[in-house]
């Protein structure tokens, strides 16, 4: 039963390391997923700063 689990998930790790590989270009799956972490919560982080400047310039005026 748990056997058929592993196996299929195997196949989508395989894809998730090569294409963290293609980006960073790092031997490491964890600093890799660790660094696409980060670059998505920059990204978050920017665009709740920037909703938040909207919303009160929206809301002075």
């Amino acid at each position: 039963m748990f056997g058929g689990c592993t196996a299929a998930r195997r196949p989508a790790s395989r894809r998730f390391r090569r294409g963290l590989h293609d980006i960073w270009g790092m031997g490491s799956t964890t600093a890799m997923a660790a660094l696409s972490l980060g670059v998505v919560m920059l990204f978050a982080g920017v665009m709740v700063a920037i909703s938040v400047r909207v919303f009160n310039r929206t809301v002075i005026r």
